[in-house]
């Protein structure tokens, strides 16, 4: 007889902190993952270079960010965060 184990699908989900105010850079992503191989590697990019490695971000600007998960199977699943920050306030002067 052949037992065939699969694991579980991959999923993530994240804790996302707003950035503050428009032009800080104090955002953050916090990414729960399951199923799978419990070995997993992080790729986050942010359009035009990889930026982290690492399971979270931290210290986040304004912008979009994309993260591709693999497990040790090989499974890949891919995820995107977009940061919008209101614009800056106008100044207005007075005479």
């Amino acid at each position: 007889m052949v037992s065939i184990t699969q694991s579980a699908v991959v999923a993530a989900s994240g804790v996302v902190t707003e950035i503050t105010c428009f032009g800080e850079t104090d955002g953050a992503i916090n990414l729960t993952v399951t199923g799978g191989s419990s070995s997993y590697t992080y790729s986050w990019s942010n359009g035009s270079s990889v930026v982290a490695t690492t399971q979270d971000l931290t210290a986040l600007a304004a912008g979009t960010y994309t993260v591709t998960i693999v497990e040790s199977n090989s499974c890949t699943i891919t995820g995107t965060v977009q940061y919008v920050v209101a614009a800056a306030p106008a100044v207005l002067a007075s005479s």
